[in-house]
């Protein structure tokens, strides 16, 4: 009995966004949000103590180090919250 050939899935260029996990990347809107006030206070509180933007590094650790901050990490996804973050940092100038 010969065994038939099944031929591999044909992927779009589009399907690469499928492979993404985080809600940011899969986001296809370009229209900014309104950040929650609470969010804002919290991310401001958290790096308040930062003389200047930690590194993209070190970042993401800060974050996941305090439970409301990886909490906002999970529902927002990490770009746009490092974003946000980046956004501060350049308010404050």
């Amino acid at each position: 009995m010969s065994q038939a050939r099944v031929k591999p899935a044909i992927r779009t260029k589009f399907d690469w966004v499928n492979d993404f996990n985080e809600l940011s990347a899969r986001s296809l809107s370009t229209w900014r949000t309104e950040w929650d006030d609470k969010d804002t206070q919290r991310l401001e509180k958290a790096f308040s103590k930062y003389n200047k933007l930690p590194s993209t590094a070190t970042t993401p650790s800060i974050i996941d180090n305090d439970l409301q901050l990886s909490m906002i990490r999970q529902r927002e996804g990490l770009m746009p919250v490092y974003n946000k973050v980046k956004n501060l940092f350049k308010k404050k100038k």
